[in-house]
């Protein structure tokens, strides 16, 4: 058995009183920067994230990242029709992504995704649509 990416949440909870007392700084930082920021420690080996503000500049990761808003709430409409959520080489060049809500009784709704190539993700996208429905 192996432990999962939420054994990071756990580590989190402990710190939550940290988070908490440095959020207001962490704001300051934002509204200075316009920038990411985060509060960050180590958990053992690994760095855990307490909090983070998302930079509100939208930047183009690739040459397909969205920064026009218009066409992002396009898309999260089109997400709330058909339940699928895509990734088209907007992250990184050469990798897509296909993402379907995961409701979690008593709990905050979850995702499951399959991350792939860009050259197989056209030729694939109906079977992995389908696979995630199942899994659902």
């Amino acid at each position: 058995m192996r432990l999962g990416w939420g054994i990071n949440e756990l580590a989190r909870n402990a710190y939550s009183d940290v988070a908490a007392q440095l959020r207001h700084p962490l704001e300051l930082l934002f509204k200075k920067t316009r920038e990411t920021v985060d509060i960050s420690t180590f958990h053992g080996q690994e760095v855990i994230f307490l909090d983070r503000i998302i930079s509100d500049q939208m930047p183009s990761l690739t040459s397909q990242t969205l920064i026009s808003l218009p066409v992002l709430l396009q898309q999260i409409a089109a997400v709330r029709a058909d339940g699928f959520s895509y990734d088209r080489e907007e992250h990184a060049e050469g990798v897509c992504a296909v993402g379907i809500a995961l409701p979690v009784p008593g709990r905050p709704a979850h995702a499951l995704s399959v991350v792939l190539p860009s050259y197989r993700f056209a030729a694939r996208l109906p079977a992995i649509q389908q696979a995630l429905e199942e899994v659902r």
